[in-house]
């Protein structure tokens, strides 16, 4: 990707842009290669989330929690590194991603202010924040200690389950850290969001 081709308007223009039909024409490489459960993406979901990573030109994603959205990632070949609290489910995403050179499953674990040595240096096209479960480590926040690693190393931000409260709260928390959320999925029951960072010259700057 080259960052000083990228303006403002060009990345309006793939905010707006209409992909209504072009989801069902196009070939999914891996739609059917993992179930729905709770705790997925739903299919439409992925299909959003594809769309938007391809309108976008998003190469390389810090992801947390593995599963359908690392599927919806390397439709469009990104290097992925994604992160997992529970052993049984990183060994699991290690297990899938065996075949897939550029996806990198990394164990960490919960803490406020959240450090993973293993990780790379450097930012990131996007993150996608959907992990840990939701609620279990803090009091009024959830997730935040995912938000508060991603915005330190992109520009852009999807959320999931953004519905819930605690979510809410901590997307408040990022608005009044100066993002704002600039796009929704239109067919999510449990909320999907993007989120940009406002005083980025460019979308993909580190915030």
């Amino acid at each position: 990707m080259n960052e000083e081709a990228v303006t403002s308007s060009e990345f309006n223009a793939a905010i707006r842009s209409n992909h209504s039909g072009g989801s069902q024409q196009r070939e999914w490489k891996y739609l059917d290669a993992w179930d729905s459960n709770p705790y997925t993406l739903n299919k439409e979901e992925y299909k959003w989330l594809v769309e938007k990573v391809t309108s976008l030109g998003i190469k390389s994603v810090l992801e947390f929690g593995p599963g359908s959205s690392t599927w919806a990632f390397l439709e469009q070949e990104c290097s992925v590194w994604t992160l997992e609290n529970d052993p049984e489910w990183h060994d699991l995403a290690v297990e899938r991603s065996r075949e897939h050179w550029d996806v990198h499953p990394l164990l960490y674990k919960v803490t406020a202010d959240l450090v993973v040595p293993e990780l790379r240096d450097g930012p990131f096209d996007c993150a996608i924040v959907d992990g840990p479960n939701g609620g279990d480590y803090f009091k009024r926040y959830s997730r935040l200690c995912s938000f508060e690693l991603a915005r330190s190393r992109t520009g852009l931000i999807f959320a999931h389950d953004a519905n819930r409260k605690k979510e809410m709260n901590s997307i408040l928390y990022l608005e009044d850290k100066g993002w704002r959320v600039v796009d929704k999925c239109p067919v999510s029951e449990r909320g999907f969001l993007l989120l940009q960072k406002q005083d980025s010259w460019s979308p993909w700057r580190p915030a």
